[in-house]
């Protein structure tokens, strides 16, 4: 029976999962090759992903405080010359500012409309000669 090994408190679920992955991969370096090895190996690849993932989802904790910037979802559609949506693009900005500037850069022989939500932000006109 394999020994159950006791978890502090203290140790946040990164270092528990980077220290199982380390276990794992020394307890697979004394197997021979083979499905026996693989096993411990793919558990700690999990741990490992387990970590990093973990790390991931603190990271947008914080940057969804209000003392840091977040990022909003804008659309913009290019408008044809008989007023119907031709194409859509997706992106996030941090503020409407920054949207207007990537949306500007869609004007190509086509009006574009920026919009965050449901309200419209700015048109920008394609100019004809």
């Amino acid at each position: 029976m394999t020994e159950r090994r006791r978890i502090q408190k203290s140790d946040t679920l990164e270092a528990c999962l980077a220290d199982e992955a380390k276990r794992l991969r020394e307890e697979a370096e004394s197997l021979p090759p083979g499905i026996a090895r693989e096993q411990p190996l793919r558990k700690a690849r999990q741990a490992e992903t387990g970590s990093h993932m973990s790390e991931w989802l603190t990271s947008l904790e914080y940057s969804s405080r209000s003392d840091s910037p977040q990022m909003q979802d804008y659309r913009a559609f290019l408008i044809g010359r008989d007023g119907h949506v031709l194409d859509r693009h997706e992106f996030w900005c941090v503020d409407d500012d920054a949207a207007k500037e990537q949306a500007k850069r869609l004007v190509d022989g086509h009006d574009v409309e920026l919009w965050h939500r449901d309200h419209r932000i700015a048109v920008f006109k394609h100019e004809t000669n």
